[in-house]
């Protein structure tokens, strides 16, 4: 009697099922990687934003510079209320990033003018709905941040 050595058609077959189904299973918990690290690259410009911010905020208080131009270092940046003015060219004075900023159309209120800024990744842009908005309020003297991550 000959002793067979290896797996019949059936154990193989059932062996690929199953790894048919674990593959399907597992395979949208994998596909989603790309989105979440735009999502985070999205809050890590949030968090360089908000600790640049409250340098600057910081060192406007010190200087009694709270509206006009904070000196950091040989650095001159625009500031309303010791908060950085998001206008493209004042905001990368501030920020030091690879990410896209663009201006967006700020608005003429008396009270309530804003300065808008747009954080996107290379390659970009506020149409692919994967951004971050950063919006100066000078009449509620902060900044508020928007993402927008339905395209991401």
């Amino acid at each position: 009697m000959k002793i067979q050595k290896g797996f019949t058609l059936v154990e193989l077959v059932a062996v690929i099922v199953v790894l048919g189904i674990i593959a399907v299973t597992a395979a949208p918990r994998f596909l989603n990687v790309q989105s979440d690290a735009r999502i985070a690259t999205l809050l890590a410009a949030k968090g360089a934003i908000e600790s640049a911010n409250g340098i600057v905020f910081g060192k406007a208080a010190i200087d009694g510079k709270e509206s006009g131009k904070a000196a950091i270092g040989a650095t001159a940046i625009d500031t309303m209320h010791g908060n950085i003015v998001m206008t493209r060219p004042n905001f990368l004075k501030a920020v030091d990033t690879d990410m896209v900023v663009v201006d967006a159309n700020p608005t003429q209120d008396a009270e309530l003018s804003t300065a808008v800024a747009i954080v996107t990744a290379e390659g970009h842009t506020e149409k692919d709905k994967c951004f971050l908005e950063v919006v100066n309020h000078y009449g509620y003297q902060r900044i508020i941040y928007k993402m927008v991550t339905t395209g991401c």
